[in-house]
């Protein structure tokens, strides 16, 4: 029995190859489809998975675009839709706590700080979000919304997606 996942027009073709591979493998088709919140959805489920490609994509998405993601997170919530935020590295919400938050951009990041008034950072005005800031942020919102924020492999990411929205796939 073959699953159905529906991607959003708005993921950029080409950057989730492997995702795409492993359901090919693994019998389950993808259509593009415009959702209202979201990455990924079921037919008919009431769950949608919203991915995160990097720590610092999630802290962007906690910091500078907060008002756009709290948006999204409010759309989910009053659509009755059970949000799943899931990054795409193998680390546990303790290991987000401890992240440094570092600017790779900053001359300085050898040091794995960002000091961006010493270094002159082009990219930061600011010291990036830090990992305790983030974990406090995703605790709180996940009370607040109803929204779960979970982590894992890249190459592990498909097959969760399909665990989370009930899609059948073959083993």
């Amino acid at each position: 029995m073959a699953g159905l996942i529906v991607e959003d027009t708005r993921q950029q073709e080409g950057r989730h190859d492997v995702k795409h591979g492993w359901w090919s493998s693994h019998g389950v088709d993808v259509v593009r489809h415009k959702l209202d919140t979201g990455d990924y959805m079921a037919p008919g489920s009431s769950a949608t998975v919203d991915t995160k490609a990097s720590l610092l994509e999630l802290a962007m998405d906690l910091g500078r675009d907060h008002r756009r993601f709290r948006a999204e997170l409010e759309r989910a919530r009053d659509a009755g839709l059970s949000l799943v935020v899931l990054t795409e590295v193998p680390v546990t919400l303790d290991d987000v706590a401890r992240w440094p938050g570092y600017c790779q951009d900053c001359p300085l990041y050898a040091a794995r700080r960002c000091h961006p008034s010493v270094g002159r950072c082009p990219r930061f005005r600011r010291v990036p979000m830090q990992g305790s800031t983030m974990a406090r942020q995703m605790r709180t919102m996940a009370g607040r919304y109803g929204c779960r924020f979970m982590f894992c492999g890249p190459e592990e990411s498909a097959r969760t997606v399909c665990d989370l929205l009930g899609v059948p796939y073959k083993s």
